[in-house]
C-alpha cells in the first residue's frame, strides 16, 4: 500500500511538471474575461465560439476563458450569453493576447437567436448529470413565499426532491441532504435552511449562478456522496450605486452594492431578518398576562468585495453569517405566594464563513486560483433559572444547563486550469482542510437540596487533503471525453483513510438535435450527519470518520439521451438512467438521542 501511495505522489508531481512546461509549436493564446458592460459583473458560462475550428469554450466560475490559436492567423470568434447581444471579435494574431469583452444586455433578442444559442450549448461539453441556473432563471420560478429561493427552485429539476412539502431541503438521486456538497464561493456551507427547512439561507438577489451536479462529477469536487451545488455570489456593480429595501410579513431585506473605485473594485452587502419574533413576543406576553415571552427569528448577512490589481490579478473577499434562534423567558409566583421562579431558554444554530481569494493569469493558457477560508457551523442550547423566597430574596435553588455541537474548517485550496489547444484543456489542484470537531458537549450545574455539577467535551481534529487531475478532450466535433481522478486522504484520531476516486464522462452528438452521454463517478465522504427525529428541532450533529465509523462510499454510473428541436415551437427532451450504490452510512441506533450524559457518541 505504501508503494502505491508513493507511486501516485510521484506520478502527480510528474504530471504537474509536464503541464507547467512551455508548450511547443507555433501557437498563441487568446484569453480574457467576459463581463456585463453596465455593471461589470463577470458572466459565468458565457460562450466563446471559433467558426474556423467549429469549436469553442465557456468562461469559468470567474468569467475567464482561454483559447489556443495557430500563429499567423486572423482570429475571428463570437462571444454570447443568454439575454445579451452577440459580440463578434476579430484579432490579428501577433502574440499571446489578454482581452476584456463587455456584453450588452438585450431585452429584445430575436427568437431565432435564443434557439440557436440553446442548440449550440446543448452539444458542447460532457456535462452528464449537470444543470446550470443563473439568477435570472431563479427569479422567474414560482415559490411558496413569493421570494425567489435557489434551493426550492432546484426541486423543480428532475432527479431532485424535497424532503417534505414546503421544505427547501433537497435530496438528489436517493441521497440524503447531508450527502450534498453545497459551496458558496468554493466554501462549504453545513446548514442551508431556516424555519426547519421552510426557506434557504441564500439570498437569490445576491447570487450570480448555480451549478448543480447529480452525476458525472468533475474531479475538483469531492467529500460528498450524492450531489454538488456550486453557488457563486455576485461581485456588485462597478459602475453605479444601487440600494433596495423589501418589507414583508415574513422577513425584511436590505441590499446595497456599488463601486469603491469605478471599473476597479466593487462591493455587495445583503442583510435579511425574520420578523416572526415581533408577533410572537406580543402574542405570548398578552396570553401570559405579561409574565412570559417567546419566539423565533433568524438573520442572514452576505457580503463580497472584489478588486482588480491589473489585467492578470484579482482579489475577492466573501463572508456569510447566519443564525436561527428560538428563545423564551419569564417568571411566575408560586400558588402560596412564597416563591418566585425565573427561567430563560435559548436555542441557536447557524453558519459563519469567510474567504479570501486570489486569481492570477500566469499566461494565456494557465489560470490559477488560491483560496484561504474558514467555515463554522454551531448548535447550542441553554437553560438557566432560579427560585427565590419573596420575603427575604434568598435563592433557594438554581440550574444552568448547556448542550452544544459544532464543526469548524480551515481551508487552503489551489486550483489551476491549463488550456493546451482549443480542443484540449486540463484542470488540477490541491484541496487542504483541517476539520475541528466538537461533536458533543454538555455542562450541568444544579443547586438544590443536593448539588450536581457535571461537564463533558468531546473534541477531534482531522486534517483532510485531496489532489485532483482532470483531462477534457474533444476527440472530434461529435465526441467529447472527460477523464479525471481524485486522491483523498483523511486522518482520524487513530488511523488514516485513503481513497482513489476515478471520474469519467462523455458526450457523443449524433447530429444537431440528438446526443448521447454517459458517466461514472466514485465518491467518498469522511463526515457524517446524525439527526434525531425526536427532538422536534433542526439539530445537526456532525461527526468524523473514526476507527469505529468508516467513511461513506458511493459509486454511480449512468447514461443519458437528449433530443432538442429548435423550430418555431422549441422542444427539449432528455432522459437519464443511473445505478447508484452507497456503503458505510451512519445513523443513530434505535433509542439513541442527542446529548445523553455519560454516553459515548460513537456507540
Amino acid at each position: 500500500m505504501k508503494m502505491i501511495r508513493c507511486c501516485l505522489v510521484f506520478a502527480w508531481y510528474g504530471v504537474i511538471n509536464l503541464i507547467l512546461s512551455p508548450a511547443s509549436g507555433q501557437t498563441f493564446r487568446i484569453s480574457g474575461y467576459v463581463e456585463d458592460q453596465r455593471t461589470g459583473e463577470k458572466l459565468i458560462g458565457a460562450n466563446i465560439f471559433v467558426p474556423a475550428y467549429n469549436r469553442g469554450t465557456t468562461t469559468n466560475p470567474f468569467g475567464f476563458f482561454s483559447l489556443t490559436i495557430h500563429s499567423g492567423e486572423e482570429c475571428r470568434f463570437v462571444a454570447s450569453y443568454v439575454g445579451y447581444r452577440i459580440y463578434p471579435v476579430t484579432i490579428n494574431i501577433k502574440g499571446d493576447t489578454l482581452i476584456l469583452i463587455r456584453l450588452i444586455q438585450d431585452t429584445e433578442i430575436k427568437e431565432v437567436t435564443i434557439l440557436g444559442e440553446r442548440s449550440g450549448s446543448q452539444q458542447r461539453g460532457s456535462s452528464f448529470g449537470m444543470v446550470y441556473l443563473n439568477s435570472a432563471m431563479v427569479s422567474k420560478l414560482p415559490t411558496l413565499t413569493g421570494t425567489p429561493d435557489i434551493l426550492k427552485s432546484s426541486q423543480l429539476l428532475p432527479g431532485i426532491q424535497s424532503g417534505k412539502e414546503g421544505s427547501s431541503q433537497i435530496y438528489i438521486r436517493g441521497g440524503s441532504s447531508d450527502q450534498n456538497l453545497i459551496l458558496l464561493d468554493d466554501i462549504p456551507v453545513y446548514y442551508v435552511n431556516h424555519i426547519g427547512g421552510f426557506i434557504s439561507v441564500f439570498d437569490a438577489s445576491a447570487i450570480n449562478s448555480i451549478s448543480i451536479y447529480k452525476g458525472g462529477f468533475p474531479a475538483k469536487y469531492g467529500g460528498r456522496l450524492s450531489g454538488i451545488l456550486d453557488i457563486r455570489l455576485r461581485e456588485g456593480s462597478r459602475q453605479e450605486k444601487k440600494q433596495s429595501l423589501q418589507l414583508g410579513l415574513l422577513s425584511t431585506e436590505y441590499k446595497i452594492e456599488g463601486p469603491v473605485k469605478k471599473d476597479t473594485s466593487s462591493y455587495l452587502l445583503s442583510v435579511r431578518r425574520c420578523n416572526a419574533d415581533i408577533f410572537t413576543r406580543i402574542y405570548s406576553l398578552v396570553q401570559s398576562d405579561w409574565n412570559y415571552q417567546a419566539g423565533y427569528t433568524f438573520f442572514d448577512i452576505t457580503a463580497k468585495y472584489s478588486h482588480s490589481l491589473g489585467s492578470r490579478d484579482k482579489l475577492f473577499f466573501s463572508t456569510y453569517l447566519g443564525r436561527d434562534r428560538i428563545f423564551g423567558n419569564g417568571s411566575e409566583i408560586s400558588s402560596d405566594g412564597i416563591y418566585k421562579s425565573k427561567g430563560v431558554f435559548t436555542t441557536n444554530w447557524g453558519n459563519y464563513i469567510a474567504s479570501a481569494k486570489w486569481n492570477h493569469v500566469y499566461s494565456g493558457s494557465l489560470f490559477g486560483s488560491l483560496t484561504l477560508a474558514c467555515s463554522r457551523f454551531a448548535y447550542d442550547k441553554k437553560l438557566r433559572g432560579n427560585s427565590k423566597r419573596l420575603a427575604d430574596a434568598v435563592k433557594t435553588s438554581s440550574y444552568d444547563l448547556s448542550f452544544g455541537s459544532n464543526i469548524q474548517d480551515i481551508l487552503i485550496n489551489y486550483g489551476f486550469e491549463k488550456n493546451l489547444t482549443v480542443r484540449h484543456h486540463l484542470n488540477f489542484g490541491l484541496l487542504n482542510t483541517i476539520h475541528f470537531f466538537k461533536p458533543y458537549s454538555y455542562s450541568i450545574s444544579i443547586t438544590d437540596y443536593t448539588t450536581q455539577n457535571e461537564k463533558h467535551k468531546s473534541r477531534q481534529n482531522s486534517p483532510e487533503s485531496r489532489a485532483f487531475f482532470e483531462d477534457c478532450f474533444d476527440i472530434s466535433d461529435q465526441w467529447t471525453l472527460t477523464t479525471g481522478v481524485q486522491l483523498a486522504c483523511f486522518w482520524s484520531d487513530t488511523r488514516s483513510y485513503w481513497a482513489l476516486e476515478p471520474r469519467v464522462s462523455s458526450r457523443f452528438s449524433m447530429n444537431d438535435h440528438i446526443s448521447l452521454s454517459a458517466g461514472y463517478s466514485r465518491m467518498t465522504q469522511n463526515l457524517h450527519l446524525l439527526s434525531s427525529s425526536g427532538m422536534g428541532l433542526p439539530t445537526d450533529l456532525w461527526i468524523p470518520a473514526t476507527a469505529l465509523i468508516p467513511p461513506g462510499e458511493s459509486d454511480q454510473a449512468g447514461v443519458g439521451f437528449s433530443w432538442e428541436w429548435a423550430g418555431k415551437l422549441p422542444l427539449h427532451i432528455s432522459v437519464e438512467a443511473y445505478v447508484k450504490t452507497m456503503r458505510n452510512l451512519a445513523e443513530f441506533r434505535e433509542g439513541a438521542a442527542f446529548f445523553q450524559t455519560g454516553v459515548d457518541w460513537q456507540k
